[in-house]
């Protein structure tokens, strides 16, 4: 079975909680659909998480990574409070974490769903969507 969440948002705690309620069996694919990062107090403990689970990109997690490869300039305050968990910008954890979520899948087709973070667009085969479109951004800018 696969279990989707989505948005955990740095509240590790709240996560272990649902997996408590949820049960899932060891053979059981938990998958989070983007945002595990930010606003939260724990996004750290979720990047770790997510690490021995599987994920794909949500808008907070390619906020990080653009931030990094200079495309998004500007980060707002949950960026920096997820930063300041991991040590600072330029510690080993907090970059590690941003290599781990440069590699995220922007979509996962599975055998009967399709897991991206926020929209489709009808008419446009899956592997030519944009990717700010799959992460739900403002605009279609990369």
């Amino acid at each position: 079975m696969e279990i989707v969440v989505g948005d955990a948002h740095g509240c590790y705690k709240q996560l272990l909680e649902l997996m408590d309620r949820i049960g899932p069996a060891p053979t059981d694919r938990v998958i989070s659909g983007g945002d595990f990062v930010d606003r939260g107090p724990e996004s750290p403990a979720c990047v770790d998480f997510f690490r021995r689970q599987e994920a794909i990109m949500g808008n907070h997690e390619y906020k990080h990574v653009r931030h990094r490869c200079g495309i998004l300039k500007n980060l707002a305050p949950s960026q920096c409070q997820t930063i300041a968990q991991f040590g600072g910008i330029g510690s080993a954890a907090y970059q590690a974490a941003v290599d781990y979520m440069e590699r995220l899948p922007f979509y996962l087709d599975l055998s009967d769903a399709i897991v991206v973070h926020a929209g489709l667009e009808y008419g446009v085969p899956l592997e030519e969507h944009d990717r700010i479109i799959l992460v739900g951004g403002m605009s279609k800018r990369h």
